[in-house]
């Protein structure tokens, strides 16, 4: 928004004919005002964020509200974050004077152990704080253990069949079941050898190769847990096919 000058400002009312000078000075405050408003962002809480706790392979979502305590509407222009595991929605990007908005913030913590510190970048309107940096913090446990962080097939021949397993450990003390494992590449299969997992206990999962096709492989498999630990991990695999 334009802000003209409080010299433009009179030198605009004082073309007009026949005010009285009461309402010649009230007609001057009340431009003053509109070309002075500007918006202000802020966080309810403040802009510390702290998502909570969770198993490594869990969701964390917090709920905030966006603020703007100023006269005029806030725009936001850009939302970054520190990595991709961090993802932030809000409701408006126009906030008008004095108003809200919802801006909800997902942590994907597969990968994570401890604690976790990520970042949202708010950048807006505001002349006094044009980049808001909204630090983040998470703290992560292990439940599940991966031998491996995905399948490695390496380069095999096509029509050929390749085997790989990983071993799942459950470094808990209450007992996991998983479920059956997920993906859409019909060129491969996965498959458990259990899928109650006693605490300290491991299981395999495997993967078994059959391409027919020469090229380049990759992707991910999901691996989930039942409904009460609801945990979802995503394991890559890659694969060179050659004649």
């Amino acid at each position: 928004m334009h802000n003209p000058s409080s010299r433009s400002i009179r030198c605009a009312i004082s073309r007009l004919p026949g005010l009285h000078p009461l309402l010649l000075v009230m007609l001057t405050l009340a431009i003053a005002a509109i070309a002075l408003a500007q918006p202000r962002i802020g966080i309810v809480g403040g802009r510390y964020v702290k998502m909570g706790q969770t198993y490594a392979g869990g969701k964390l979502i917090k709920e905030l509200k966006l603020t703007n305590s100023g006269d005029d509407t806030l725009v936001i222009n850009d939302i970054q974050t520190s990595c991709g595991c961090t993802v932030p929605k809000i409701s408006s990007r126009r906030i008008a004077p004095h108003g809200a908005a919802d801006l909800t913030i997902q942590f994907d913590s597969q990968g994570y152990q401890g604690e976790v510190q990520k970042e949202v970048d708010i950048r807006s309107n505001d002349p006094l704080m044009p980049e808001l940096v909204m630090p983040i913090t998470s703290e992560v446990y292990v439940l599940l253990q991966f031998s491996s962080r995905g399948f490695k097939f390496g380069s095999v021949k096509v029509h050929s069949s390749v085997t790989k397993s990983i071993t799942v450990t459950n470094v808990g003390s209450d007992t996991v079941i998983l479920i059956r494992p997920r993906n859409e590449n019909p060129q491969l299969s996965f498959s458990l050898a259990d899928t109650v997992l006693l605490p300290f206990s491991s299981t395999q999962l495997t993967g078994r190769l059959r391409p027919h096709r020469v090229g380049t492989l990759g992707g991910l498999v999901e691996l989930k847990t039942d409904e009460r630990w609801n945990l979802l991990f995503k394991i890559p695999y890659t694969a060179f096919v050659k004649k």
